[in-house]
């Protein structure tokens, strides 16, 4: 693929960092307005549940009165209703001045939230030296939380039953004491505290939530689900998705799923992916990020980042920003995800559309991209960065290819020495084999750039390709002159000798490379596969840990040194050095982690796989790696889960990965599939229609329906909507759906069977079935000559090889003995085929090897009457 070189990160932030400041402190604001208007609307917007603009005001007041407490404070006391505690902390750190004694109360609470337990402490008691003995109740309720945060429960129960007794019928204190039962265990005087709590206060929206939580510990899920469905009721509407509100739609979403009810658990998984309650760009917190992501702290900026959008998905600035880092960081499906619903082409900073474009092309998009750039080219006609990227990507489409072609020329011509996009009109014209105006259009360039690095290896390329391999190396040789053997050209030299296969050389330029840069993962990485090709297993264990080493969090390392071990026959010493660096790397990285998960997997040990993966790993730090592992495992134990018939677990297993990728149309479909294998009609249809809306026209959507309709004894109406899905999209797996729908050897399976074909010559499935009918019909040459191409392409596939045996035995073929010597060669212990591969050696070949494998046969399967006497005409 074409990519045109997009500016870094770094430059994005720097042009995009003006108008999202402006955008976080708001629109329009009157220069007139005193500090006080300000915090007189921010708490009125605050009672309103105007949460955002509430926030602004309070940036407002800071932006017109740094040097006050009060702008500092009042923003705290808003992140608090929201529950930002990481923002309450970080808006009070920032204050100028000594705390108000409200604010180091705001500080514990904020503290304890956080689980930072001696600093809540710590900030406890300096809130009650101030404050004296006259303290609301809340403060003593929050001591007993400290405490039973510390381990501490003795002191925790005493502290809260004090309460208690003093003040009766406290929902908050005796809420406290339910959670704390909950902590110890004691599940039934947490269900008591519970239910005296709700005969006062039947409307409580925490006491709600514990109550639904305590019955579905119980498995009452309808119980369950009825007081989620009133605590959401009882819950104030705001413009930000509270953590209670998040917390009962999670939990609601999971006992419908537990209940069956996938349809309106999707519903609600949904929503809480599509929640967008922006508003903390206005908080210290994101204005610490910004200042990190100006200094090039990526990693730390997008910490503070995802903590944000933990707590407030899909807000716009946070979301765009996360989207940025991590397209920098190498994960284009998390960019995409951030990205998605919070630009608009044609009003977006040009910079931004061009990290967008560059996303949709990592991933393979190419027709969104150029969507995207001519929306945006309507709004920045002249922008000439937009136009060559525009005119890059085209390239790549086969219906805007030619449009691509012509712009690319005519912004050439503007441009004569750019160097980027000669190379890229080069690449076009080697790839459709115009290799001399390729060549001419090298030379030329190179006269002018020398040193550059993607004209030069175009150049030695297209050379290879002609045979000229001695002006190859002298183009390499130039570069590495040209660039005083930099590291980057030494690695385009040895890549070059890997392709003359000339190993030792590109060893001696890679490890010159290293002397320069010694941490460089793409030297280490290469001389690390070599040493692995040639067997050297020691030597790829170094190079692969000192990849590790210089980049923990990339999953290449480990796996590159996992596959040293195995080369020595050490595969477990392999996985404990994973796991030591797993528990080296604590503190920084999860990878060694996601590593080990994905080679269980890989080696069919499933539980240990799902074990290894982080138990408290937060989505939305996840890089695209660890989630498409997570994900995997998860799916691999719902397929699990169906063929042990385990319904309710493979329906939460399901969800669970649905909520990792909720835009993934194949496992929507795998749970209308799901619902539709138990009979539960009704939840498949509910789905059906909310999977068209997600995934309009959406051929593994037909196919779930169709399916639905086949499993209900309807097939003339599963074939209609096939026939019609095919008049839009011939696909070939509707050819093969209408396929399994037609009778055999009737004319329309024929048909389809024609059509599959057409589409996938050289795929065995259909070859096979077209075999498999030809046999039923009784035409042997036409079943041989389909048999043979699915052995052609599977040499593996035993079911082709022991038919196949059987209709040359019958035509008197000696081929026969061949493909029934594979087939038992690939099954052994089948009786099917030990009983085809003895009946063709007892009549063609060798009497004593037939019997042998007729008498397995036989043992294998005693009450086979057809074997039986198969075996019986050889004694």
């Amino acid at each position: 693929m074409n990519i045109y070189h997009l500016p870094t990160i770094k430059r994005i932030v720097a042009a995009t960092i003006i108008s999202l400041s402006i955008a976080s402190c708001g629109s329009s604001e009157d220069t007139s307005a005193t500090v006080a208007s300000h915090l007189e609307r921010s708490n009125a917007y605050s009672k309103q549940g105007q949460y955002r603009a509430a926030i602004i005001e309070a940036r407002n007041i800071i932006k017109k009165d740094p040097a006050n407490n009060l702008g500092f404070e009042q923003l705290a006391k808003t992140l608090n209703e929201v529950a930002s505690y990481r923002g309450v902390v970080s808006s009070l750190e920032a204050a100028p001045g000594p705390l108000s004694t409200d604010s180091l109360l705001l500080m514990a609470q904020a503290y304890a939230h956080l689980a930072k337990f001696t600093s809540a402490s710590e900030a406890l008691a300096k809130y009650k030296a101030n404050k004296g003995t006259n303290w609301p109740v809340s403060v003593d309720i929050l001591e007993a939380k400290i405490a039973a945060g510390q381990n501490q429960s003795d002191v925790a129960h005493q502290l809260i039953n004090k309460v208690i007794l003093a003040n009766p019928n406290n929902p908050e204190a005796e809420n406290t004491l339910t959670q704390l039962y909950l902590k110890e265990g004691n599940f039934t005087a947490a269900l008591n505290s519970n239910n005296k709590t709700l005969s006062h206060s039947p409307s409580n929206p925490e006491a709600l939530f514990l109550s639904a939580n305590l019955a579905y510990q119980k498995n009452d899920l309808a119980k369950a689900e009825e007081q989620l469905t009133n605590a959401l009721i009882e819950l104030p509407e705001t413009d930000i998705m509270l953590p209670i509100r998040v917390a009962t739609l999670t939990q609601l979403a999971r006992v419908l799923t537990e209940q069956g009810r996938s349809s309106e658990a999707l519903i609600y998984t949904k929503l809480l992916a599509e929640a967008n309650p922006e508003s903390t760009q206005a908080s210290q917190q994101f204005q610490q990020a910004l200042k990190l992501l100006k200094e090039n702290e990526l990693e730390q900026a997008a910490l503070l980042l995802a903590e944000i959008n933990e707590n407030y998905p899909n807000n716009e600035a946070t979301s765009i920003y996360l989207g940025l880092i991590n397209l920098q960081q190498g994960n284009p499906e998390q960019a995409d995800a951030f990205f998605a619903h919070n630009i608009d082409a044609e009003s977006a900073n040009p910079q931004l559309i061009q990290a967008i474009v560059a996303t949709k092309l990592q991933l393979q998009k190419i027709n969104e991209a150029l969507d995207i750039l001519e929306q945006a080219l309507k709004s920045n006609p002249d922008n000439i960065e937009l136009q060559k990227i525009y005119a890059v990507t085209a390239l790549d489409s086969d219906t805007r290819k030619n449009k691509g072609i012509v712009l690319l020329e005519k912004l050439i011509a503007l441009d004569p020495s750019n160097a980027e996009l000669q190379a890229t009109l080069i690449n076009h014209y080697l790839n459709n084999n115009k290799v001399e105006i390729a060549l001419a259009k090298l030379e030329h360039m190179l006269k002018e750039h020398p040193d550059n690095i993607q004209l030069t290896s175009l150049y030695s390329d297209a050379l290879l390709k002609e045979g000229s391999k001695a002006e190859a190396q002298q183009a390499i040789d130039a570069l590495l002159a040209s660039r005083n053997r930099d590291t980057e050209s030494l690695i385009v030299a040895a890549r070059h000798s890997i392709k003359l296969k000339q190993q030792p050389q590109a060893n001696k330029l890679l490890t010159q490379a290293l002397k320069a840069s010694p941490n460089n993962i793409e030297a280490l990485s290469i001389l690390g596969g070599l040493a692995l090709s040639n067997k050297e297993s020691d030597q790829a264990s170094g190079y692969f840990q000192r990849f590790i080493e210089a980049a923990p969090n990339n999953p290449i390392g480990y796996r590159g040194l996992l596959t040293a071990m195995a080369q020595q026959q050490q595969t477990e010493q392999g996985v404990k050095k994973i796991q030591q660096y797993k528990k080296i790397f604590q503190d920084k990285t999860q990878t060694p982690q996601y590593v080990l998960a994905e080679y269980y997997l890989a080696n069919q040990q499933l539980d240990i796989a799902a074990k290894e993966l982080p138990q408290n790993g937060k989505l939305q730090q996840q890089t695209d790696y660890q989630r498409k592992v997570t994900s995997q495992v998860l799916y691999q134990q719902f397929k699990l889960s169906v063929s042990q018939k385990q319904w309710p677990q493979a329906r939460k297993q399901l969800m669970q990965t649905i909520a990792l990728t909720p835009n993934n149309e194949t496992l929507t479909a795998e749970l209308i599939n799901l619902e539709t294998l138990q009979g539960n009609n009704k939840e498949a249809e509910e789905l059906i229609e909310l999977a068209k809306q997600q995934f309009p026209n959406n051929t593994t959507i037909t196919l779930a329906e169709a399916n639905l309709l086949s499993k209900n004894d309807n097939n003339q109406a599963a074939i209609t909507l096939l026939s019609n899905a095919w008049d839009n999209n011939p696909d070939p797996r509707i050819a093969s759906a209408m396929t399994g729908l037609s009778p055999a050897n009737s004319d329309e399976r024929s048909a389809w069977l024609a059509r599959w074909l057409k589409l996938q010559p050289q795929n065995p499935t259909p070859h096979f079935v077209a075999a498999s009918d030809a046999q039923q019909a009784d035409n042997k040459p036409l079943a041989i000559s389909h048999y043979q191409q699915v052995v052609a392409v599977q040499e593996n596939n035993i079911a082709a090889q022991n038919n196949l045996a059987w209709l040359y035995f019958e035509t008197k073929n000696p081929k026969a003995l061949t493909h029934g010597a594979i087939a038992v060669k690939l099954a052994p212990s089948s009786p099917a085929v030990l009983d085809t591969y003895g009946w063709i050696e007892w009549h063609m070949g060798d009497k004593a090897k037939g019997k042998a494998a007729l008498k397995k046969a036989a043992e294998l399967a005693p009450d086979n009457e057809e074997i039986q006497e198969h075996y019986q005409q050889t004694r």
